[in-house]
């Protein structure tokens, strides 16, 4: 699976690609004009290369928008995805001196199973309790869960 950053720079690369083409083409272009010597066949030959300069822009502006949509789902399946899963933090174990009030008190957090890691977490917005009664909304905590 490829990281954004995978995919950003692919996209970097064949939008180089491209413009360097469409860079020699407008040199190739004018050259060619620089070479015309009757006004007729100059307008003639700039109007056709204005129709493809346009293309250019276009096949540029498409290639964009595609490497923008790209981009725009693999954030949001990442979005989803962290939304959605189930993170087992191992704390940093603690210190504690013997004798200390808290001392067997503290427990590392314990291993999430395949059931939890695969249940959809549902965030609560604590600012917005509508659907939730008088009691349930004065249970929301500061973190969005109902306690």
């Amino acid at each position: 699976m490829a990281t954004v950053e995978e995919i950003q720079r692919s996209q970097g690369e064949e939008m180089m690609a491209v413009l360097q083409i469409e860079m020699n083409m407008e040199a190739s272009r004018q050259e060619k004009l620089s070479k015309v010597r009757d006004p007729e066949e100059y307008k003639k030959l700039e109007s056709l290369f204005q129709i493809q300069r346009e293309t250019s822009q276009a096949r540029i502006e498409i290639l964009r928008l595609k490497h923008s949509e790209v981009l725009s789902t693999k954030v949001k399946k990442l979005v989803k995805y962290k939304k959605t899963a189930r993170l087992v933090v191992k704390p940093i174990p603690l210190i504690i001196p013997p004798g200390s009030p808290v001392e067997g008190r503290i427990t590392p957090f314990e291993e999430a199973t395949e059931e939890e890691k695969d249940m959809e977490v549902k965030p609560v917005d604590f600012f917005h309790t509508e659907g939730l009664n008088e009691a349930k909304a004065n249970e929301v905590n500061n973190e969005g869960k109902v306690t």
